[in-house]
């Protein structure tokens, strides 16, 4: 910039920028839950709108994950919303980090899909030592429900935990 120093010349610029974007920067991909989890960590996206690019060293060290486990969904409605504006609130169409790799942890926000409508839904969930679980939502307006895992009623996938809300940047521990 003021002629003086060492100049690296750039030999081939689009081969320097990939190096360095896969080096540097992860691309968090949406989530697709159509399809399996392998499905999801082997597919290449080419539409932009459903990647998000963040600096590695962030994810790695200010949120603790592993980009490779990390994918991005939007909240489709607003059963984790207490209404109180809250810093654990999430609202519809928030943008929240899902961390597939993790699947337990007692009362942590996570996403899961049931037998009965194979739909996906966000709860916070608390284990019991009755083997009984419980899906636990923000707003009173949804019911809590209590999973017998003993009984067979339905059986409860977790897809993964809930890490940080990207719209607010609230992280969830």
């Amino acid at each position: 910039m003021f002629g003086t120093g060492n100049i690296d010349k750039i030999d081939d610029e689009e081969e320097y920028l990939h190096k360095y974007y896969n080096d540097k920067v992860a691309a968090i991909r949406k989530y697709d839950f159509n399809l399996s989890e392998e499905e999801n960590r082997n597919r290449q996206e080419k539409d932009d709108k459903n990647i998000l690019y963040f600096d590695k060293r962030w994810l790695r060290n200010i949120l603790g994950v592993n980009p490779d486990n990390l994918f991005f969904i939007y909240a489709t409605d607003d059963s984790m919303n207490s209404g109180k504006n809250t810093t654990n609130d999430i609202k519809k169409n928030d943008i929240l980090f899902l961390d597939i790799s993790q699947k337990q942890g007692n009362n942590n926000i996570f996403v899961y899909k049931n037998d009965f409508d194979n739909q996906p839904a966000i709860r916070q969930i608390k284990w019991s030592l009755s083997e009984n679980i419980k899906l636990i939502p923000a707003n009173l307006k949804y019911k809590e429900e209590i999973v017998d895992n003993n009984a067979n009623e339905f059986i409860v996938d977790i897809i993964g935990r809930i890490i940080v809300n990207i719209s607010t940047l609230h992280t969830f521990s």
